[in-house]
């Protein structure tokens, strides 16, 4: 836990020299970006007493939510990104031998971004990002969780792009009554980008 807020203050420092630097310019490089998408989960190294031997299950579901971040190259000519994102992801099922298991999930990620800007027509990227997980209908407390993946950003005019996603995360270790599940997939999102 003394981790998790150490990184969550040295996130917070970030954005917070970013906001320094956008004040003297307006809100210049400043966007948010509400997504909507899917999400691939699979629940691995599955133990208790309900799972009667089965070491993995997988589920699907829709995921929403939406980031807000800062756009180095708008005024630094750096081509990164930084953003925090929050992502709700909807009830998900572990299938045990005798019921199924539902819960819901929810990130809040530090995400950095980098924008390869000299391709023509659109704008590949890379992105990573660290941040906590929590479970709800779990009684689970949070959790490291992380993420890594791309996409590509495409404008629609100088200010609004549409942004699609994919990206590999981990979610860290569902616990609940006397059922044990590792938690990890993929998610696929589709945002609306707004720079100011």
């Amino acid at each position: 836990m003394n981790k998790i807020i150490t990184f969550v203050v040295a996130m917070f420092a970030v954005f917070a020299m970013s906001f320094s630097n956008a004040s003297a310019v307006e809100l210049d490089g400043w966007y948010v970006a509400p997504k909507i998408g899917m999400t691939f989960m699979q629940f691995d190294d599955v133990h208790g007493i309900h799972n009667a031997g089965y070491s993995h299950r997988h589920d699907q579901t829709i995921l929403a939510g939406i980031s807000a971040g800062y756009d180095w190259s708008k005024v630094k000519e750096l081509p990164f990104r930084t953003e925090l994102e929050y992502l709700y992801r909807g009830n998900q099922k572990i299938a045990l031998a005798d019921r199924n298991l539902g819960f819901e999930a929810h990130t809040l990620f530090a995400n950095v971004a980098y924008d390869f800007k000299e391709v023509p027509y659109v704008t590949p990227y890379l992105t990573a990002g660290l941040g906590v997980n929590w479970f709800t209908g779990t009684g689970t407390a949070y959790k490291f969780a992380y993420n890594f993946g791309g996409g590509f950003s495409v404008p629609v005019t100088d200010n609004l792009s549409l942004d699609l996603s994919a990206r590999y995360v981990d979610l860290g270790r569902l616990v609940r009554c006397s059922t044990k599940a590792h938690v990890k997939g993929a998610d696929v999102a589709l945002a609306v980008r707004y720079t100011f």
